[in-house]
């Protein structure tokens, strides 16, 4: 039995018989779909407000224009728009709910597109990869699951934190937002006890238990502020203006690229370049800039200057000739 709620195959159908053999009984068709012909009248309206006028033919109600648009067609941007979504939500950062994904993909392909579009999408479904990067462990999907309630229902929480070589830590927090940064999820929430925004990655979240007391988000909250702040997910409240400079030939892996919201790239003569910004996670950056070796010196801060020194000269006390 047709579920009478569906107005997409309802409206889907019609269009596909106002385009061929057209709609010779709009009574029969409303009683198929078990709606009133006031119903059926409303989907006339709707597809017209989409550009495909219905006009009579004898005792046919049909397109005034069979070649019109379909509204349940997508066009070539769209279709790709749809194709990448799918491919990221399934692939990007170690989904937790992967498996709800491609479900909800497949039954957005079957109800609403049709058939020669469906599997031209699906047969592009492999044309598409997302590297992430290296990511530091799977997501548990009890814990994202937990989070995203808490965040719905606006209920503090009180979750199990593991730091690298510490034993787990019980906050209670109130979640605000979701970060996917490079394929590794945290959490930005408000930390009462310190009262302040913190970021919590969600590989290190043990377990989550929600509370019965409730909290608002401020309207003057606005995650980029906090995520600027810091660098690479990392901030302490210490803020530094950065200034690394790149020579000749690791410059064209940096200067196009995007490192921080508020980066300035000046070229220099020497086919170098200086990056600029302002942020806080000093040790962040230091692991950065060790990434590029010899290829990037540290001009500004004095203190990113000593930290590389440090770990260069530990560095060098571990390969030096024995």
């Amino acid at each position: 039995m047709i579920n009478p709620n569906d107005t997409i195959r309802r409206r889907r159908n019609l269009d596909k018989m106002l385009r061929t053999t057209g709609l010779p009984s709009q009574k029969e068709f409303a009683e198929q779909y078990s709606v009133d012909v006031r119903t059926l009248f409303n989907d006339f309206l709707w597809l017209e407000s989409l550009g495909c006028e219905v006009a009579k033919k004898g005792r046919l109600r049909i397109y005034k224009d069979i070649d019109c648009k379909s509204p349940f067609a997508l066009t070539e941007e769209q279709t790709m728009a749809f194709l990448l979504g799918h491919t990221a939500l399934c692939q990007y950062g170690g989904s937790a709910f992967e498996p709800e994904a491609k479900e909800l993909y497949s039954l957005l392909l079957d109800k609403i597109l049709d058939p020669d579009l469906r599997d031209s999408i699906r047969s592009m479904e492999d044309s598409v990869k997302f590297r992430t990067g290296h990511i530091s462990g799977s997501l548990d999907r009890t814990v994202v699951h937990s989070l995203f309630t808490a965040y719905l229902s606006r209920k503090s929480v009180v979750i199990s934190y593991r730091k690298p070589g510490r034993e787990p830590e019980r906050r209670e927090i109130q979640p605000y937002t979701f970060v996917n940064e490079a394929g590794e999820w945290s959490l930005l929430a408000y930390y009462p006890q310190r009262e302040k925004i913190l970021q919590f990655k969600l590989s290190r979240i043990e377990s989550v238990e929600q509370l019965d007391q409730t909290f608002t988000i401020s309207e003057e909250y606005d995650p980029n502020d906090f995520l600027n702040q810091g660098f690479d997910n990392w901030t302490d409240g210490k803020s530094y203006q950065f200034v690394i400079r790149f020579d000749a030939k690791t410059t064209p892996h940096v200067d196009t690229r995007f490192h921080h919201e508020t980066q300035e790239v000046i070229q220099l003569d020497n086919g170098g370049c200086e990056i600029r910004f302002e942020s806080e996670g000093l040790p962040a950056v230091a692991r950065w800039v060790l990434g590029f070796g010899a290829g990037a010196e540290v001009i500004e801060p004095k203190e990113l200057r000593d930290t590389m020194l440090e770990e260069l000269e530990r560095m060098n006390n571990i390969y030096k000739p024995e």
